[in-house]
């Protein structure tokens, strides 16, 4: 009977011990669930702060663009303009000359006759 007991005390410290283990065992688990949640959350808000990191930049160059764009286009329509100024103010000196070269062909004819 005393080894009953024995053996019995036994199996109880043994039953103990692996009630431990598996305690020990789930409690580690839950440590290693916990730190890769932790591990994938700051991943997942890095990948999300370096989302709208690239969002931030894309629309400041977009913006950027659209700036250089519209500058092109009023530095063109300035040339235009500058342009057609200078073709109107040719175009008045062609006209001013051609009449002063009939004046003074007229003067030139009128004095030989």
């Amino acid at each position: 009977q005393k080894e009953v007991q024995e053996e019995r005390a036994a199996g109880n410290d043994e039953i103990t011990q692996l009630k431990n283990t598996i305690q020990a065992l789930r409690d580690e688990m839950e440590t290693l669930k916990l730190e890769k949640e932790k591990e994938l959350n700051e991943a997942v808000s890095a990948g999300r702060d370096e989302i709208q990191q690239f969002k931030a930049t894309v629309a400041h160059l977009r913006q950027e663009m659209e700036d250089l764009n519209f500058r092109h286009q009023e530095t063109v329509q300035e040339l235009n303009r500058t342009r057609r100024d200078e073709v109107g103010e040719l175009q008045q000196a062609i006209v001013t000359l051609r009449r002063t070269l009939e004046v003074k062909s007229q003067r030139g004819s009128e004095a030989r006759q």
